[in-house]
């Protein structure tokens, strides 16, 4: 069923235009904000930092739940270890997501990015305010009203 160069398809909630092969991919206003919020805790947790404990466990959401499945064991410190980035990254972006949509058992999507902090880390306060910075918004920004 052929209908030219041009395409739309509406999969999962994503508009994806496809034009001669090459894509533009519009995300949803959710998969926006798990971006956001994923990016702001990345740079929060100090990822990309030679030596730093989430870069050197490829975890750039220093988390210490393995969610995904896909971790290959612990730190020292107790942080998941993952084989990659992407498999660190798809995991923070789980967390992230159930956050947003109450899927998760620690965070919903009520809360300001400070009550994440203060359940997420142990520097509650500077972590809440390098998220919000990074994202351009105010700590009391509650999570699932972050501007996209």
């Amino acid at each position: 069923m052929k209908r030219g160069r041009l395409g739309w398809l509406l999969l999962a909630g994503l508009v994806v235009f496809a034009a001669g092969g090459a894509g533009v991919f519009l995300l949803s206003d959710l998969e926006k904000r798990v971006q956001l919020l994923s990016d702001g805790i990345e740079w929060a947790e100090g990822f990309g930092v030679a030596g730093a404990r989430p870069t050197v466990a490829n975890n750039p959401g220093a988390l210490t739940v393995d969610i995904t499945g896909t971790g290959i064991g612990f730190d020292s410190g107790g942080l998941v270890m993952y084989a990659s980035y992407a498999d660190g990254r798809e995991a923070l972006e789980t967390q992230v997501r159930w956050m947003l949509t109450g899927q998760s058992s620690r965070f919903n999507p009520g809360m300001t990015i400070a009550q994440v902090a203060a359940t997420y880390t142990d520097n509650a306060s500077a972590w809440a305010r390098n998220v919000a910075a990074f994202i351009g918004v105010s700590p009391d920004t509650v999570i699932s009203q972050i501007p996209v």
